[in-house]
């Protein structure tokens, strides 16, 4: 049973990401609406984890629920992606003092208990 919910994790996390490249790769652009009936018959599951992946993508920002309408894609405007990414970059600088790697010997004792 706990390999079946995995599987079908994966398989709704690679249905996100196809998804998300095709929003960003502009294949499906700005106002176009995602059907869910297609996009569950396209990756051969039921509507529910195409639902969950759409409000995933919702909650990134990128499609938009609209009653009685649908699922649209939305309209980033270029200077929130530039935005996003600047804070992004910081956030990724910022923590790369945290993840040293090679992890240091000394810092590995410590946390195994040893001196």
């Amino acid at each position: 049973m706990l390999d079946d919910r995995s599987a079908a994790r994966q398989r709704a996390d690679a249905i996100y990401e196809e998804i998300r490249k095709r929003i960003c790769a502009n294949r499906y652009p700005p106002e176009t609406r995602l059907h869910e009936e297609a996009l569950a018959s396209e990756f051969s599951v039921s509507r529910t984890p195409i639902r969950r992946v759409l409000s995933k993508l919702e909650h990134d920002g990128l499609v938009t629920a609209r009653h009685g309408v649908g699922t649209i894609v939305t309209t980033v405007e270029p200077e929130q992606i530039v935005e996003v990414y600047t804070v992004r970059m910081i956030l990724a600088q910022a923590a790369g003092h945290y993840f040293q790697r090679p992890f240091p010997p000394e810092s590995y004792r410590a946390l195994a208990g040893g001196s």
